[in-house]
């Protein structure tokens, strides 16, 4: 059915909530646009369902409200909950720290169904960072998911390939269709207090696999709430480890995506770590060679889990949708 859910996955919630909730009452959608608000609670320990009901309640909106439970941890499975209790064709992703411009949702169902080739679109998020930003931040906050995400509008697919995940919208009957024909997600984003991350690339990479295209707009924007806890050198350091772990996962993905044979070739995972050898080799920045370290010593440390990914990936058969090759 056409029409916008947006999901806000919700683990210890409370204090971050009832802003974010506060903006969405605020939204701007015209009467012939059907939206709902699903609040998927995962795995909370705190009152997040009550502040979040609280919240709804003051707002005196009449748009479809409901709080579900997923008691699987991990932002992927709190995802999956909310697109399986969705009734809407274009799934909103907004964070429990995101404040969607007045417009987010208008704007989210038009584009979407300007061009039913557009399987993820992503947003521009600025950031709202409770103290002043540290010296390094504007440096490094594509890792926050803030900042624009390409240079231009559009379809971004292959210079980028994906979008961040908040503020991202995707087609449900597309996930749907994957998970029906078997398909699993290999990451589990997000996991507590575990920073692990990629679950948002990978959907990307699913949906390209599948043949539908990523699309950027900056005219989606929303503001990122970024507590001062998380604007630290620790935090940050947090992140970037789960981004390398995650990378171990998607380098697979974007073999596929390059070219089905490369799967296929033997010797995959000692190619990729010569590969990332060389490239700290080359790199004089102090952060990347450290980064790229890391990442070769995932790799050793990780080679079962990149092994057990490859031959999950080399039984899966993309099916390519005619529609949206054609450009």
């Amino acid at each position: 059915m056409q029409g916008v859910s947006v999901i806000i996955c919700c683990h210890n919630s409370e204090k971050r909530l009832p802003e974010t909730l506060r903006f969405l009452a605020l939204q701007e959608v015209p009467s012939y646009i059907p939206w709902e608000i699903i609040v998927v609670d995962n795995a909370s320990t705190d009152n997040t369902v009550g502040k979040a009901l609280e919240a709804w309640s003051k707002s005196q909106s009449d748009v479809s409200f409901k709080v579900v439970k997923q008691p699987k941890s991990g932002l992927s499975f709190a995802r999956e909950k909310g697109l399986d209790t969705a009734q809407f064709e274009y799934c909103l992703f907004c964070d429990d720290d995101n404040w969607l411009d007045k417009n987010y949702v208008r704007l989210a169902y038009e584009i979407m169904s300007s061009n039913e080739c557009i399987g993820v679109l992503g947003g521009l998020g600025e950031a709202i960072c409770e103290i002043e930003a540290p010296h390094w931040f504007e440096n490094v906050k594509h890792a926050y998911a803030v900042g624009p995400q390409c240079s231009y509008d559009g379809d971004v697919t292959e210079d980028r390939g994906f979008v961040f995940g908040a503020g991202a919208v995707l087609r449900r009957s597309v996930f749907l269709s994957l998970r029906y024909k078997g398909i699993q997600l290999l990451l589990s984003d997000r996991n507590g207090k575990k920073l692990s991350s990629g679950g948002d690339a990978e959907i990307c990479y699913l949906y390209v696999l599948n043949g539908y295209k990523i699309f950027y707009s900056s005219k989606l924007k929303f503001q990122h709430f970024i507590p001062k806890e998380r604007l630290t050198i620790e935090y940050y350091k947090k992140l970037t480890y789960g981004f390398t772990q995650a990378r171990i996962i998607l380098s697979l993905y974007k073999y596929k995506m390059s070219c089905e044979s490369n799967l296929l070739k033997k010797g995959l995972w000692l190619r990729e770590f010569i590969y990332s050898l060389k490239n700290e080799l080359f790199v004089s920045k102090p952060d990347k060679v450290k980064f790229r370290r890391t990442y070769a010593f995932a790799l050793i440390k990780n080679r079962d889990t990149f092994n057990n990914a490859l031959k999950y990936l080399r039984g899966y058969s993309s099916v390519k949708v005619d529609l949206c090759q054609k450009d």
